[in-house]
């Protein structure tokens, strides 16, 4: 006897009397009727086609598509396991990525920035930044690591520190050039204060995207997004945002998100709303809640003390608040909308992000990392570039040997591929119940947008 699948996700619809239906480990996606719904899950144990009131099509459609199964509970956990192995193993020998980290060195002191320890080691230590031979040695490293260009990503990550200072201007431009006549597109994570002094090199065809942090509007900005000057930073930088957009440059804004200024990201928004960044389509406005990461820093610095985190709960409560704004979600509502407005299945994943698989960020002391938040941390260098070639070291082997399979909890959650296990790094605010409430969110979000796709 058929039974319901334990991996499928049934969220309902909130005002509508439909649910949305998404199954964990086939990538489906579908909206029924909420008495359909409520069969399935009244018969959960026993699904037998000539007796299914919602007609034998139907039936099948559902067994397609893996919402019905005859794979016992056991089974499908194995499946869960296997299938987990086979995408990281695809992951691991496919598409490459990669990122250069040009200095340690920060214009800003930002209080809740989880690289402020690096500043223990010295600003000397800091100031070095890549040089045209590190350059020349980066790129031929990123062919050793991936001989096949196909498979090298083609946007390549400009990474800090702040890696768009004012003095390094002459090193940026030399990377994004070379890396222009090898086929490469240039991101960016900047804060963006001393961007004007590359304008030269923005646009689609070289530096074509940019996330830069706005954490509220001016005066909430200034107390947070401080200089090592200590001179106010937020006009210069929405000056600068504008400067982007008019050079072709898709811009993020992330606002860095705490209980003082979660209640400030609507006055944002109509700030912008105002400069008329939303008519263009390459701008985008983004929340992101700011995780605790400096336990070590509070003994000594009073700032880091004074940083006000908010839960994910509350996070997520204020979310279902302004469901017309983009705050952190776990990637579920771009998946899911993607899904809909371009009829594919759900992206499925085994690994939380690229590190463990696909991720290579090089910085200017010629260490490798997989991990963007452990740059700077020696225990975190997987690998060593330079003029002799590359080298791995054997953690690298160990960070490329997990997945969301070895993790029992995880093969038998329902949104194994969805939430990926979590980050790592943020293990502590890790919370399975909160993921189902984010997801619950995202669907509904996703519905509300996209309502001419579902009729």
């Amino acid at each position: 006897m058929a039974r319901l699948s334990n991996y499928m996700i049934d969220t309902e619809i909130l005002d509508e009397n439909k649910n949305m239906l998404v199954h964990g480990y086939t990538g489906a996606l579908d909206l029924i009727d909420r008495e359909l719904a409520t069969y399935l899950k009244s018969n959960k144990d026993s699904l037998d086609r000539e007796t299914f009131p919602f007609g034998e099509e139907n039936y099948d459609l559902l067994n397609k598509r893996g919402y019905i199964t005859d794979k016992t509970p056991e089974e499908e956990i194995q499946h869960v396991k296997n299938q987990a192995n086979l995408l990281h193993k695809q992951n691991l020998t496919g598409i490459k990525c990669f990122g250069f980290l040009i200095t340690y060195n920060c214009n800003f002191r930002c209080p809740y920035c989880y690289e402020s320890r690096i500043s223990n080691f010295g600003k000397d230590w800091s100031q070095k930044a890549f040089t045209k031979e590190i350059v020349d040695e980066a790129y031929e490293a990123l062919a050793t690591i991936e001989p096949v260009k196909e498979k090298r990503y083609q946007g390549l990550l400009l990474y800090g520190g702040e890696p768009l200072l004012k003095k390094n201007q002459e090193i940026v431009k030399y990377i994004v050039n070379k890396g222009v006549g090898l086929g490469y597109r240039f991101a960016a994570i900047s804060n963006g204060f001393e961007l004007e002094n590359y304008e030269d090199i923005l646009g689609p065809d070289k530096l074509g995207a940019l996330q830069i942090t706005i954490d509220g509007p001016r005066d909430q900005h200034n107390t947070t997004r401080i200089h090592k000057d200590g001179i106010p930073t937020f006009d210069k930088i929405l000056s600068n945002v504008e400067l982007a957009l008019n050079k072709g440059c898709k811009v993020a804004i992330r606002m860095n998100t705490n209980i003082e200024n979660i209640g400030k990201i609507k006055v944002l928004h109509e700030l912008f709303e105002k400069k008329g960044f939303y008519e263009n389509p390459l701008f985008q406005l983004n929340s992101a809640l700011i995780y605790d990461y400096l336990d070590d820093l509070k003994e000594k610095d009073d700032k880091a003390r004074e940083v006000n985190y908010m839960s994910h709960k509350d996070y997520i409560d204020v979310y279902e608040k302004h469901p017309d704004f983009n705050f952190e979600d776990e990637g579920f509502y771009k998946r899911i909308s993607d899904s809909i407005t371009k009829g594919q299945r759900l992206m499925l994943q085994p690994t939380y992000c690229g590190a463990p698989s696909n991720s290579y960020l090089l910085d200017p002391y010629h260490n490798i990392y997989a991990c963007w938040e452990r740059v700077g941390d020696g225990s975190q260098v997987v690998g060593k570039y330079g003029k002799n070639g590359v080298e791995f070291f054997p953690n690298l082997e160990e960070i490329h040997s997990h997945n969301v399979s070895e993790k029992e909890s995880c093969s038998k959650c329902k949104f194994v591929f969805l939430c990926r296990g979590g980050c790592p790094q943020k293990a502590k605010t890790h919370s399975c119940k909160l993921v189902r409430e984010l997801f619950k969110t995202s669907v509904n979000k996703v519905y509300h947008n996209n309502k001419k796709y579902f009729k």
